[in-house]
């Protein structure tokens, strides 16, 4: 990635980046605290079960260096194999769920299937050539491998340099109390090794996720695009919910041809209701309510299909403010609306007596 892309990258990846990210196998990890993880179960390992290791090693030794198994070399086989099951199989074994363990602790236990898929850009020869090349990621790492060698070689002098009284008496020693000397200062050093590794593989790892955050950041028009994708371009959903209402409008002027009378306040509000007990309606049920421009074509609906419009300003408002569509009209108006009824059931038996 070009220094220049990447100062144009300000923005904190968003959760949708980082999920892509994780799904390609790009995760914040570091090499030495698998390692570290290693050593520590390894170490571990031998700490409980290096005796009996050791004179397993000891008495295949004794048998190889005595040739006891001169005239029989497939019994020197079969100890080699059991001797190496109780030593290297156990070894490699911690070794390897230590190693698993520390990097499903880093990545939380993630297997990409995407990062094992063969990419043609990694066949390109100019891509490789570019690896080689010398780049910061290849400059820090050598800086880390420096900084381990130099913390390794300081605690080994220091440690050597403390002891060497010790040392210069050895040769004196009897051979038991030479080893245990030996012994314990190597304990020492392993120690100390140990602490000075966990605290670089630390500092790695506090790098490397450094590192991960800085390169899968992004551009605010990459934010943008994003949020347009998620939740829709502002344009296109404002033209979907302009349209959204147009369609609700219709109904809503559309319903009053199946109304029994339409309440008015006197322009600004309209709400058509139908009662129909013959049809199963236990109470005036409100097909559909509109205000302003809707309320007047739904006036005009109502004139057009001889639908009673009656002006109730208190009635009118507080069907537009407690009741919903499709539903009847709130307990508290039936008093109300039953009067509104009756008025319009009036209406209808005039109408039907002139017509006679």
């Amino acid at each position: 990635m070009d220094d220049e892309d990447q100062d144009q990258k300000t923005e904190e990846a968003t959760p949708k980046k980082l999920e892509k990210l994780r799904e390609e196998g790009q995760v914040a990890k570091s090499a030495d605290v698998s390692g570290m993880a290693t050593a520590v179960g390894v170490m571990g390992l031998l700490a409980a079960m290096g005796s009996s290791m050791a004179r397993a090693v000891m008495t295949f030794a004794e048998r190889a260096f005595t040739l006891q198994d001169a005239h029989r070399p497939d019994q020197m086989i079969v100890a080699l194999g059991q001797t190496s099951a109780k030593v290297i199989l156990p070894i490699a074994g911690v070794a390897a769920i230590a190693a698993i363990a520390a990097s499903v602790i880093q990545t939380k236990g993630l297997f990409a299937i995407a990062s094992l898929t063969p990419k043609p850009e990694r066949l390109n020869p100019i891509s490789g050539i570019k690896k080689v090349l010398p780049t910061k990621e290849m400059l820090v790492e050598l800086g880390k491998s420096l900084a381990k060698v130099l913390a390794v070689g300081v605690l080994v002098y220091v440690t050597v340099d403390d002891e060497m009284p010790r040392f210069a008496v050895l040769p004196a020693a009897s051979l038991e109390r030479a080893t245990s000397e030996v012994g314990s200062i190597a304990l020492r050093l392993i120690l100390k090794g140990f602490a000075a590794l966990s605290l670089l593989a630390a500092v790695d790892y506090g790098l490397a996720w450094w590192r991960f955050k800085k390169q899968s950041r992004m551009a605010k028009h990459e934010v943008k695009e994003e949020h347009k994708q998620q939740e829709g371009d502002p344009l296109i959903k404002g033209k979907r919910r302009a349209k959204q209402r147009e369609l609700a409008n219709a109904r809503s002027v559309q319903a009053v041809g199946d109304a029994t009378v339409l309440v008015t306040n006197p322009t600004h509000i309209a709400v058509a209701l139908r009662y129909e007990p013959d049809k199963g309606d236990a109470a005036p049920i409100i097909l559909a309510m509109g205000v302003d421009e809707i309320a007047l074509r739904m006036r005009a609906e109502a004139r057009k299909h001889g639908i009673p419009i009656l002006e109730n300003k208190p009635v009118a408002r507080a069907l537009k403010a407690t009741g919903k569509v499709g539903r009847a009209i709130p307990f508290d108006l039936y008093e109300a609306a039953a009067r509104i009824v009756a008025h319009v059931m009036q209406i209808r038996a005039r109408q039907s007596g002139a017509d006679r």
